[in-house]
Order: structure tokens, then sequence, then C-alpha cells
């Protein structure tokens, strides 16, 4: 425990400081990020629980001082993050369930229906509320690592958002950088979309492929194919922000459109994302905010 204790500490002081050494002092800065590691490696040897406390410090802390400090765009900080975040998370979500036979879905349950029945409702919408609770769980289950993920990009999001407010009062002009309004995906990313949206419509569960687990395979099609919709979804809200700053309009809409958009039900939620995916994956040809033009290929500009 005390190790424990110990390892919040340092990675509380590692999540703020790490990007600012980097920055500051460059590989000078592994004097204080190799300590750390090492305590880091200990605590999850000693328990394989505290991986995800230890590592997700680090991860976020030395991904944030690489972009500042080599002037690397937004998609960078927050794919790499996500990925890296979302695969620990992983491995720590099989540790518990497979190994440790924590029963994950049982303690979700069983916590969900204590806060329903202890909420102020009638009895019809506490039944009604475990059955919605019901489908969620089973929604989880399916599509567990698209919310694992999901759960990892938010927090990337609101990481950026904090390094960039903090670190605009300390470092010079040149080492910031933009937010989600530049925010573009690669362009060769669609062939991978393209293969995910091939393998959902023509691979099913029930297929009989000697030598591949078809269940598996749906499973990781799935996943797939809803984590890279939710990029395109993150470079649609990107072009949002993009002409609320373009148009002057103060960027708190952008986080209050969201917010209405979860309180409209599932049906609009559902509509809407698919919607707003689809303008992030036109984006590619569209180019909505011109991040593509070069000077010169405007007559204007010479």
């Amino acid at each position: 425990m005390a190790f424990a204790g110990l390892l919040i500490l340092a990675g509380a002081a590692g999540f703020f400081c790490f990007p600012y050494l980097i920055i500051k002092y460059g590989k000078k800065s592994l004097y204080a990020i190799v300590p750390y590691l090492m305590l880091a490696s200990v605590c999850s040897a000693a328990n394989l629980e505290l991986l995800s406390t230890a590592v997700t410090p680090l991860i976020f802390g030395v991904i944030g001082g690489f972009t500042f400090l080599k002037k690397k765009n937004s998609q960078f900080f927050i794919i790499t993050v996500s990925l890296l975040l979302a695969c620990v998370n992983v491995f720590q979500y099989h540790y518990s369930v497979d190994v440790l036979k924590y029963d994950l879905y049982t303690e979700l349950k069983n916590t969900a229906e204590q806060f329903i029945s202890g909420q102020k409702i009638t009895d019809e919408q506490k039944v009604e509320a475990v059955e919605n609770m019901k489908v969620m769980l089973v929604l989880y289950k399916d599509n567990v690592y698209f919310f694992i993920f999901a759960a990892a990009l938010i927090f990337s999001l609101f990481t950026l958002a904090l390094y960039r407010l903090i670190y605009i009062f300390v470092l010079p002009k040149d080492t910031r950088i933009a937010g989600i309004e530049k925010y573009q995906l690669n362009e060769y990313f669609i062939f991978l979309f393209i293969v995910l949206l091939a393998g959902a419509a023509f691979i099913k569960q029930d297929m009989n492929v000697a030598g591949f687990d078809t269940e598996k395979i749906t499973l990781a099609v799935r996943n797939g194919l809803l984590i890279v919709s939710l990029l395109y979804f993150l470079q649609a809200i990107g072009i949002f922000k993009f002409f609320l700053i373009k148009l002057r309009v103060p960027v708190l809409v952008l986080p209050l459109s969201i917010i209405t958009l979860f309180a409209m039900g599932k049906t609009v939620i559902v509509f809407v994302s698919i919607m707003l995916a689809g303008v992030g994956l036109l984006d590619l040809w569209a180019d909505f905010r011109k991040l593509n033009v070069k000077t010169g290929d405007n007559p204007a500009d010479n």
C-alpha cells in the first residue's frame, strides 16, 4: 500500500511535470523519468493491478512533452496516447477477467441495481431502468475494446486541452500546438476503414471457416470499425470547432452541443454520430478547412 500511495503521488507529479521537463531540458529530463519508470516497474511487478495507475502518467507526460518539443500536431498526441493507454487497459481487463477470474459484468450489474434501487422513483421506472442497464451491459460486453479505446480517447482530449492551457503560460510561442480544430487523419487511413467495413459486411459469426474463429474475427472487426468511425467522428468535431473559431463564435458552444446531443436519446445519438463520422470521412476529399492547400496552389497567391 505504501508503494501504491508513493506511486500515485509520483504519477501525479509526473503527469504535470514531465512535459515541461522534456521541453525545457531535453535528454536531461531522463534523470526524473527513469526513477519514476523504475518505481512503476517495481510496483507493477509486485501487483499487476497497479499497471494502469503506474503507466498512465508516463504515457501522458512523455508523449505530451515529445508532442510540444517536436511541434507535433494534435492527432499525433490524441491517437498515440489513446492507442497506448487502450493497450494497457485491454491487458488490465484480460488480466482481471481471465487470470484473476473477476466477474466484471456481475459486479457492474449489482452496482447498477443497487444504485437504481436507492433512487426515489416508481417501481415501474426502476424496472425500466434495470432493463436499460442490462441492454447497456450487453452492448459493453460485445464492444468492450471500443469502449476502452473511447474512454482513452476522451481522457487524451481532456489532457491535451489541460496541457495547452497550463503550458501556454510557461512555454514560448514556437512550442505551442493547435487543438482539434486542426485534427485531420492521414488520407491512407481510409483504406483501414474500407477493409474493416468490408469485413463487417461479409464476415458473420455463424460462418464455418476452417482454421478461423469467426466469432473472434467479427468481434475484432466490429470493434475496429467502431474505433475508426470514432476517429472520423472526432475529425467532424474538429471541423465544427474550426468554423466556430473562424466565425468568432464562443468555443463553449461545442461542448454544450455535445452535451445536448447525448441528452436527446439513443436514436438521435446514433443518427447524428453516423452523420458526423460521414462528415469526417468526407473531409478526406472536401478538405473543408483547406488544411492541405499549399502556397502556390491558389493563383491569388502568385
